[in-house]
C-alpha cells in the first residue's frame, strides 16, 4: 500500500552556511571599528582621570561596552561560518543573539556602579574638582570618533530588505480553472528595511549603544561648557550627567533585547503574519487543509518554516513545489512540509497548532 505522507525539507543544510566573502568583509570593518574604539576609550579614560570628571569617565566605560560588543560580534560571525554539526543542526546562527544579551547586561552593570558613584559625588561636592577644558576637548573628540565609528558599522552592508507580505483572498480560487492558481493571490510583496548589519542582532546592539554615546556625549559637552564658565558653580552638572546613563541605556538596549528574547522564544517573525501565510497555502490549487503550521526565526535573517498540507490526489506530485514557491515569496529560507493524502482518514489525528 502506498504511504498516505512524505515529509520534504525545502532546503539542503548548506543553505545555512553565510556568505564567507561577505563575512570576511564584515569581520574587516569590526576589526577597524574595534581598534578605533579601544583607542578612544584608553584617551578617553585619562582625559576624565585628569579632569577629575565622573562623566567623561561614564563615556569612555560606554566605549568599553561598545568594543565589548564588537569583539562578540567578530566571535559571533565567526561562529555562523561554520558549519552546522549533530549537536547544533541549526549551526551558531543564533551566537549573534546571546552575544547582544551580554553586552546588554555588562552595559546594565556598569550603569549600577556608575550611578552609585556620582550619588557618592552629588552629597559630597566639596571632594573634587572638575576641569572644565580638557573635559570638553575630550568629550568633542570621542563624539567625533563615535560619528567614524558608526560609518564603519553601517558600511559592513548594506540595508537588508525583508518581505511583509500582503495576500488578497480570492473567494472563487479553488473553483477558478485559469492559469497559475498561486500567482492569483499576491500582490507584489512590500518591503521593509531593518537594520544596516542585515538584522544581526549583536551589531544592532553595538550600534545602539553608540546612539546612546553620541547623545551622552552630547549632555557631557554642555555641561563642560558650563563648567569651564563657572567650575564652582555649576560643577554639580557633571555627576548629573550619569544620572542620564540609565536612563539612555534602558532606550538603547529595550529594542534589542526584545528582538533577543522573541528569537529565543521561537516567536512568530514580526513581518510575517502567521494567518496570511496559512491562507496562501490553504489557497493553493488541490490544498484542502493546512495544519501544525509554525514559523520562527533562527535569527533576524533566517525565517524556518514547517506546515502539514492535505491535498487531492490529482496534485499530490505537483503541490510540492507550488507550495515551496509561497515559502519563498513569503523569505522563508528552510520549510519543511509534509504532503498528506486528503482521501486517507486521518486517525487520532490532534490538530496542535500553536498560536503564535
Amino acid at each position: 500500500m502506498e504511504n498516505s505522507e512524505k515529509t520534504v525539507t525545502a532546503q539542503p543544510q548548506s543553505e545555512f552556511n553565510p556568505h564567507k566573502a561577505k563575512h570576511k568583509k564584515i569581520l574587516k570593518r569590526l576589526t577597524l571599528a574595534l581598534s578605533v574604539r579601544l583607542f578612544i576609550m584608553a584617551a578617553e579614560l585619562i582625559g576624565g582621570i585628569l579632569a577629575q570628571s565622573l562623566a567623561v569617565v561614564t563615556d569612555s566605560s560606554e566605549k568599553f561596552t561598545d568594543a565589548l560588543s564588537i569583539f562578540i560580534s567578530i566571535y559571533a560571525v565567526c561562529l555562523a561560518d561554520k558549519a552546522p554539526k549533530s549537536k547544533y543542526s541549526y549551526g551558531y546562527h543564533r551566537a549573534g543573539v546571546i552575544g547582544a544579551l551580554i553586552s546588554v547586561a555588562l552595559m546594565w552593570v556598569i550603569a549600577g556602579v556608575l550611578l552609585y558613584s556620582a550619588v557618592l559625588r552629588i552629597l559630597d561636592l566639596d571632594s573634587f574638582e572638575v576641569d572644565g577644558p580638557i573635559m570638553c576637548i575630550t568629550t568633542v573628540a570621542s563624539l567625533t570618533v563615535d560619528l567614524i565609528t558608526m560609518c564603519i558599522l553601517r558600511s559592513c552592508g548594506k540595508k537588508t530588505e525583508h518581505q511583509e507580505p500582503l495576500i488578497e483572498k480570492n473567494e472563487n480560487k479553488k473553483d477558478s480553472d485559469s492559469g497559475d492558481s498561486s500567482e492569483l493571490d499576491y500582490i507584489p510583496p512590500r518591503r521593509r528595511s531593518t537594520s544596516s548589519i542585515g538584522g544581526n542582532e549583536n551589531l544592532r546592539a553595538v550600534i545602539m549603544d553608540i546612539i546612546g554615546d553620541m547623545f551622552q556625549a552630547l549632555l557631557v559637552i554642555a555641561s563642560s561648557v558650563l563648567i569651564w564658565i563657572d567650575p564652582t558653580k555649576y560643577k554639580i552638572a557633571d555627576p548629573i550627567c550619569t544620572f542620564i546613563f540609565p536612563i539612555v541605556v534602558f532606550f538603547a538596549t529595550k529594542p534589542v533585547t526584545q528582538d533577543c528574547v522573541r528569537i529565543l522564544m521561537e516567536a512568530a517573525p514580526e513581518d510575517l503574519y502567521l494567518a496570511k501565510f496559512k491562507l496562501a497555502l490553504e489557497n493553493l490549487e488541490g490544498v484542502v487543509d493546512v495544519h501544525d503550521i509554525h514559523l520562527w526565526n533562527v535569527n533576524n535573517d533566517l525565517i524556518v518554516g514547517s506546515a502539514h498540507l492535505r491535498v487531492r490526489e490529482e496534485v499530490r506530485n505537483t503541490i510540492l513545489s507550488e507550495a515551496l514557491k509561497t515559502c519563498k515569496r513569503y523569505g522563508i529560507k528552510h520549510a519543511t512540509l509534509q504532503i498528506e493524502a486528503a482521501s486517507v482518514e486521518m486517525q487520532g489525528y490532534v490538530d496542535c497548532n500553536m498560536h503564535h
